[in-house]
């Protein structure tokens, strides 16, 4: 499967490759949020080939929902980002869709792509969202599941021993030396993570 066959620029895809990547895609626009660093925004020029993964087309949104979708896309080049997960999510809520759960996004991919794959996404009045799942090959969705799964739990868990190791104040010094200071949100959520 390729990105030609999958990809329509009035729809929207959040696509999850393995590792555990998650992005964006509308209107020719592609987002890629990364793990504590700037957020990338490139041009799709109507193809990409697609890897391994699951991809979560929705279909039929209003054009208002879908413009606000693309300039929130566009406005995140650069943006310092917690991770991808977490930046593909902010720019869906800031349209007005959220996972079908009612809760707000993890920053681990691996619990959000389960429920989403339970739950879906509503709009703001609640109601569900038309949203097709498509994976890239024939292999078992729940292989894809486990090694997600598996390497989302590894990265967390090196990012924590790191933190636990040196202190939350270490790490974000660490951060703030390669990109600058880092909005309070993720400040934050590694004091929270901090035995301090």
């Amino acid at each position: 499967m390729n990105l030609r066959q999958l990809f329509r620029p009035d729809e929207v895809i959040m696509g999850v490759e393995p590792p555990h990547h998650f992005f964006l895609m509308a209107g020719y626009y592609r987002l890629d949020g990364r793990i504590m660093k700037p957020a990338q925004v490139t041009r799709t020029n109507d193809y990409m080939p697609a890897g391994r993964g699951v991809y979560f087309r929705f279909r039929g949104l209003p054009q208002a929902k879908l413009q606000k979708i693309i300039e929130g896309i566009k406005a995140q080049d650069g943006a310092f980002t917690l991770s991808c997960t977490l930046a593909t999510c902010s720019i869906l809520q800031s349209a007005g869709l959220s996972m079908g759960d009612g809760k707000p996004p993890d920053i681990e991919p691996f619990k959000n792509f389960i429920r989403i794959m339970e739950h879906g996404f509503v709009d703001e009045t609640g109601n569900k969202v038309n949203m097709e799942i498509l994976a890239s090959t024939a292999d078992d969705l729940q292989h894809f599941v486990r090694s997600v799964r598996a390497i989302d739990h590894r990265v967390q868990s090196g990012i924590r021993a790191q933190v636990k190791e040196g202190g939350a104040e270490m790490f974000l010094d660490k951060i703030r030396a390669e990109h600058g200071e880092p909005p309070q949100e993720i400040v934050d959520f590694f004091r929270s993570w901090s035995p301090e």
